[in-house]
Protein backbone atom coordinates (compact mmCIF):
# COMPACT_ATOMS: atom_id res chain seq x y z
CA UNK A 1 0.00 0.00 0.00
CA UNK A 2 1.58 3.19 -1.03
CA UNK A 3 1.12 6.76 1.19
CA UNK A 4 0.07 9.93 -0.74
CA UNK A 5 2.29 12.85 0.58
CA UNK A 6 -0.23 14.64 2.70
CA UNK A 7 -0.03 19.04 1.69
CA UNK A 8 0.22 21.11 4.37
CA UNK A 9 -2.49 23.68 4.79
CA UNK A 10 -1.89 26.98 7.06
CA UNK A 11 -4.48 28.93 8.51
CA UNK A 12 -4.63 32.77 7.43
CA UNK A 13 -6.37 35.56 9.10
CA UNK A 14 -9.89 34.47 9.01
CA UNK A 15 -12.55 37.52 9.86
CA UNK A 16 -15.23 35.21 9.87
CA UNK A 17 -16.03 30.97 9.96
CA UNK A 18 -18.08 28.39 11.61
CA UNK A 19 -17.28 25.82 13.79
CA UNK A 20 -19.37 22.88 12.78
CA UNK A 21 -19.67 18.76 13.36
CA UNK A 22 -20.95 16.88 10.32
CA UNK A 23 -24.52 16.39 9.60
CA UNK A 24 -26.84 14.51 11.65
CA UNK A 25 -30.04 12.99 11.18
CA UNK A 26 -33.05 13.35 13.32
CA UNK A 27 -35.60 10.97 14.21
CA UNK A 28 -37.69 12.50 10.76
CA UNK A 29 -34.94 11.99 8.65
CA UNK A 30 -33.58 15.79 8.42
CA UNK A 31 -30.12 16.63 8.24
CA UNK A 32 -28.99 18.92 11.06
CA UNK A 33 -25.69 20.75 11.25
CA UNK A 34 -24.86 21.98 14.93
CA UNK A 35 -22.46 24.78 15.34
CA UNK A 36 -20.13 25.79 18.43
CA UNK A 37 -21.74 28.49 20.23
CA UNK A 38 -20.60 30.76 22.77
CA UNK A 39 -23.16 31.44 26.09
CA UNK A 40 -24.81 34.73 26.04
CA UNK A 41 -24.36 34.82 30.02
CA UNK A 42 -21.37 34.34 32.03
CA UNK A 43 -20.47 30.56 33.75
CA UNK A 44 -20.53 31.93 37.46
CA UNK A 45 -23.65 34.51 36.91
CA UNK A 46 -24.59 36.83 38.80
CA UNK A 47 -20.93 36.82 39.64
CA UNK A 48 -19.42 38.47 36.27
CA UNK A 49 -15.84 36.18 35.86
CA UNK A 50 -15.97 37.04 31.93
CA UNK A 51 -15.52 33.74 31.79
CA UNK A 52 -18.42 31.68 29.20
CA UNK A 53 -19.29 27.99 28.19
CA UNK A 54 -19.33 26.64 25.44
CA UNK A 55 -23.11 24.62 23.44
CA UNK A 56 -23.85 23.11 20.80
CA UNK A 57 -26.73 24.19 19.18
CA UNK A 58 -28.02 24.04 15.16
CA UNK A 59 -26.59 25.98 12.58
CA UNK A 60 -27.92 29.12 12.25
CA UNK A 61 -25.40 31.59 10.12
CA UNK A 62 -26.89 35.20 11.43
CA UNK A 63 -26.37 33.74 15.03
CA UNK A 64 -23.31 36.21 15.79
CA UNK A 65 -22.75 33.69 19.11
CA UNK A 66 -22.01 30.98 16.61
CA UNK A 67 -19.20 33.17 14.70
CA UNK A 68 -15.41 32.98 15.16
CA UNK A 69 -12.54 34.49 14.03
CA UNK A 70 -9.14 33.42 13.51
CA UNK A 71 -6.00 35.46 14.08
CA UNK A 72 -2.88 34.26 12.70
CA UNK A 73 -0.30 36.18 14.85
CA UNK A 74 -1.86 35.33 18.34
CA UNK A 75 -2.68 31.89 17.27
CA UNK A 76 -6.36 32.45 18.76
CA UNK A 77 -9.56 31.94 17.80
CA UNK A 78 -11.81 34.50 18.58
CA UNK A 79 -15.15 35.10 19.55
CA UNK A 80 -17.27 37.59 17.39
CA UNK A 81 -20.10 37.68 19.70
CA UNK A 82 -17.55 38.52 22.84
CA UNK A 83 -14.29 40.43 20.94
CA UNK A 84 -11.51 39.97 23.24
CA UNK A 85 -12.55 36.72 24.40
CA UNK A 86 -10.63 33.50 22.95
CA UNK A 87 -11.57 29.88 22.32
CA UNK A 88 -9.64 28.28 25.58
CA UNK A 89 -8.85 24.19 26.81
CA UNK A 90 -9.23 23.70 30.36
CA UNK A 91 -7.17 21.11 31.96
CA UNK A 92 -10.17 18.92 31.98
CA UNK A 93 -10.45 19.20 28.34
CA UNK A 94 -13.75 21.65 28.30
CA UNK A 95 -13.31 24.10 26.01
CA UNK A 96 -14.76 27.90 27.33
CA UNK A 97 -14.69 31.37 26.70
CA UNK A 98 -11.78 33.86 28.29
CA UNK A 99 -9.83 36.96 27.90
CA UNK A 100 -6.72 36.69 25.61
CA UNK A 101 -3.93 36.29 28.10
CA UNK A 102 -1.27 35.71 25.41
CA UNK A 103 -0.59 32.58 27.39
CA UNK A 104 1.83 30.39 25.25
CA UNK A 105 0.32 27.23 24.29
Amino acid sequence: MKLEKRSEKFLEDTPCFFIVNKAVKNDKGVFTKFALEVSDHDKYAPRNTGVYNLIAKPLLASDVKQQWSYNVKEQAIYSNYYPGKILSEGANTFLFMYKNKNIKN
